[in-house]
């Protein structure tokens, strides 16, 4: 009773959802000949209701379950009716208004078959209209019910679904394959085969893949992934996981339906690849304006290829094409190299902008590239097969830094640098390291590349010309005043000192003394690094050094005259102080070469001189001269390394091509060098060559040490030089 009167109450909502034309109500007769009449009314209602249901009859069917509803809102067939009209709307793909009927069926009927059915038919609705995240939560909340063994498998296969929709894969095989388990018949086995197979096929990424081949046991679908994933391997160019998978599939599955087209592949990849030769692609620019700069990179490769054992060298081929740094060119040329299984990686492109689109076309084939010359940030990140060897202008910026506060004890800096990528970057990368290391810079003068009179910079970071710094010198002295502008002034008096000799002969003493501490070695090998050259005999005695050091120094200062060294360097060229401890000058040797003169011109010439990795020049030294002297830069490579393996790659360079290398043919001879020692080692492909090159930690190479970072780029031990006597030194 208590039942029925829920019923009839909840029924008042349903009147809400149905015409609003209203239909009386038989009256109930209160004799049991009435009460049969009634139900014998109720049954043919809900029977003429049911025939329009099953004859697919949709419209004249709903009406008829309303009508049923409205005139016996009490009666035993109102939730089966409630029921019928969800499925009506489910069936014509109105799911909400189905949602709405199954639910107002569970307000009313609790605990009941159909109960239960109206759960998994919303969470059908949910799944039909996309709703997947709530499709999911009313299966897991239905699962844990009763049900029998159809509509168990019925659940978890639509969860299958429903996480399939969802993207998540690998939950979704894992229900395919726990549908298969439970399924009650065959047919409703092979359904789950079918999508467990589908998944497989279509779905399943190579990880995914890949981790289900460590897990499944020796049992389906075990044999299906296998093979797969020799097919996605060899897709990727992965011929050494290829063959792998391939192997262990004919090994454990000798009954398998695919055993005998895998055996065929494996066989015919074994003839081929018995005559076959692992490919090295390289892509320089071997004509046109950069022609000569290609050509430094392919001697670098090619001498790292002739040191190759010669058992070992005959299965490597280089394949060298001619990028002419043209982008269609390139463009073609990677389309090509891609096309080759047999080749597992590519030296080059030389320049970053073509190798932004090398790289674009490169991950279409899952080729590796590595580049020599490429500095551009960010270039590694685009892709995940782009390496390089290469000095960026983050590495030298940060390492000039770093050396120039924590070597050198500088703490003030003024930046002067060329307006073009080159300077701005470099200056960019030392401003904010030094920032970091807890420095600071006080200004920043740019400059064309054009000029080459930079008197409005240098005035600018406090430069004087002889005439205002006398004048500023003589007012100082004669107020005896502290200023700091010059050194001297208690000392000097510009020829009015009546003891002129006696005056020479203390400055000479003094010229001589700053020259010999000039002379001495800048600054000590770290601990490791020393301890690395004297293993290695890769350094002479320091004692034997320094006594060479000094008498050169003596020699060059026997040749001066005494009157000289006072008349021009002293009497008339007072110090000028500076509120900065040295200046960085990121520009190329043409520009710097004529900075550092007018610098001195302009009296800043008691300051330290920096630079970038363009300073590893003769022509700075040509140019610059003396007022170079003292300066410190950075580099990938150094010619004059006291390096045993610099010296050696010096001389095998020079007697196979008769020129001296330069820091190009350094990068591309130890780019090479790894490429070359990974696939000595191992049978290679593009996924295994990737993944090899990701490994490389402080390879010892003729350009510094080299670690591999997890985007590609290089981490590389530089090496720092200063220049002594008009000729470069290497310091560290």
């Amino acid at each position: 009773m208590i039942l029925k009167t829920i019923k009839i109450f909840s029924t008042f909502f349903i009147l809400f959802l149905i015409s609003t034309s209203l239909v009386c109500p038989v009256r109930a007769e209160t004799t049991s000949k009435g009460i049969i009449q009634h139900r014998n009314l109720e049954k043919e209602s809900f029977a003429v209701a049911e025939s329009l249901f099953k004859k697919s009859e949709y419209e004249e069917a709903v009406i008829q379950y309303q009508n049923h509803i409205k005139n016996f809102p009490g009666g035993d067939f109102l939730d089966d009716a409630i029921f019928q009209l969800g499925e009506i709307y489910r069936l014509r793909k109105n799911y909400f208004m189905a949602i709405r009927y199954y639910q107002l069926l569970n307000k009313i009927d609790v605990k009941t078959d159909l109960y239960h059915e109206s759960e998994y038919k919303i969470a059908l609705c949910y799944y039909h209209s996309g709703h997947y995240k709530n499709a999911l939560l009313k299966l897991k909340s239905n699962y844990s019910k009763p049900h029998d063994k159809k509509r168990e498998w019925d659940i978890v296969f639509l969860m299958g679904r429903a996480l399939e929709k969802a993207q998540d894969s690998r939950a979704a095989f894992k229900n395919y394959l726990l549908s298969k388990q439970i399924a009650p018949d065959t047919k409703l086995k092979e359904k789950s085969e079918f999508k467990i197979m589908e998944m497989v096929q279509n779905n399943l990424s190579l990880d995914d893949l890949n981790l289900l081949a460590k897990t499944l046991p020796v049992k389906y679908p075990l044999g299906l992934v296998l093979f797969r994933l020799a097919e996605m391997y060899e897709k990727q160019r992965g011929y050494a996981q290829y063959q792998k998978h391939l192997t262990r599939f004919l090994n454990d599955f000798p009954n398998h339906g695919l055993y005998e087209k895998g055996k065929e592949r494996l066989e015919s990849f074994l003839s081929k690849n018995e005559t076959t030769k692992t490919k090295i692609g390289c892509i320089l620019p071997l004509s046109g304006e950069a022609a000569a700069s290609g050509q430094k990179i392919l001697q670098g490769i090619q001498l790292a290829f002739n040191l190759l054992p010669d058992n070992k060298r005959k299965n490597i081929e280089l394949i060298v094409k001619d990028s002419k740094e043209e982008m269609e060119t390139v463009a073609a040329i990677v389309e090509d190299l891609g096309a080759d299984n047999d080749v597992v990686c590519v030296i080059g492109p030389m320049f970053s902008k073509t190798a932004q689109l090398a790289i674009e076309k490169a991950g279409i084939y899952q080729l590796p590239m590595i580049s020599p010359a490429a500095s551009v940030k960010g270039l590694p990140d685009t892709s995940q097969y782009f390496f390089r060897n290469s000095l960026t202008h983050e590495l030298q910026g940060k390492a000039i830094a770093e050396y120039a506060i924590n070597n050198l004890e500088l703490n003030k800096f003024v930046v002067f640098y060329s307006s073009d990528l080159y300077g701005t970057r470099l200056k960019d990368v030392f401003l904010d390291q030094i920032n970091v290391l807890g420095g600071e810079v006080l200004a920043g003068k740019s400059y064309d590349q054009a000029q080459n009179d930079f008197k409005d910079q240098i005035l600018d970071i406090g430069g004087l010309n002889d005439r205002e710094l006398k004048k500023k010198t003589l007012e100082s002295i004669s107020e005896e005043s502290n200023d700091p502008l010059t050194e001297n002034k208690k000392i000097i008096k510009y020829g009015a000192d009546e003891n002129k000799d006696e005056l020479m002969s203390t400055v000479l003493v003094e010229v001589i003394k700053q020259k010999s501490q000039d002379r001495k070695i800048p600054s000590e090998l770290s601990e490791e690094g020393y301890e690395e050259a004297l293993e290695e005999n890769e350094i002479i005695d320091e004692e034997e050094l320094i006594e060479i050091q000094n008498e050169d120094m003596l020699d060059q200062i026997q040749e001066s005259e005494p009157s000289d060294i006072f008349e021009e360097e002293l009497l008339f060229k007072p110090f000028l102080k500076v509120h900065y401890d040295a200046i960085f000058i990121p520009g190329y040797p043409d520009q710097v070469g004529l900075i550092a003169p007018q610098l001195a011109f302009y009296n800043i010439d008691n300051i330290k001189l920096l630079g970038g990795n363009t300073w590893n020049s003769d022509e700075i030294i040509k140019l610059g001269g003396k007022y170079v002297d003292g300066a410190i830069f950075v580099d990938s490579f150094f010619i004059g390394s006291y390096l045993r393996k610099v010296r050696e790659f010096n001389e095998l360079y020079e007697d196979f091509f008769g020129e001296a290398p330069d820091v190009l043919s350094a990068q591309a001879f130890d780019a090479a060098k790894m490429v070359f020692d990974i696939v000595l080692k191992e049978r290679v492909d593009r996924q295994i060559m990737k993944k090899k090159l990701l490994k490389i930690k402080n390879y010892r190479g003729v350009s510094g040490k080299t670690t591999i970072l997890p985007n590609g780029d290089s981490e590389k031990s530089l090496y720092f030089i200063s220049i002594k006597n008009n000729k470069r030194v290497q310091i560290n």
